[in-house]
């Protein structure tokens, strides 16, 4: 299991894409009972690792992608009077 899931402590099929999304969002060995209280802040607790994570994941990609763009990119200079496509 990859590291981000262990930290989560979510089961693994309640976000990969396909998977069977009922369930609850508390890890599946929880054997105790919990107050709705209780159960409420650790819903919470554990989305906001997971935004976290999502957060540092989009970063991640996003330069990523802008590096892989930036390769191939030219500058271009343009003056007054120069015809120019616009799409």
């Amino acid at each position: 299991m990859p590291p981000s899931i262990r930290r989560l402590g979510f089961v693994p099929s309640l976000y990969l894409p396909g998977g069977s999304h009922c369930g609850t969002l508390l890890p599946d060995t929880q054997a105790e009972e919990s107050t709705l209280p209780d159960y409420a802040a650790k819903v919470t607790e554990r989305l906001a690792v997971a935004s976290r994570i999502v957060r540092e994941n989009l970063k991640n990609a996003a330069e990523t992608a802008s590096k892989w763009y930036n390769k191939k990119s030219k500058s271009r200079t343009f003056s007054e009077g120069d015809l120019v496509r616009v799409y």
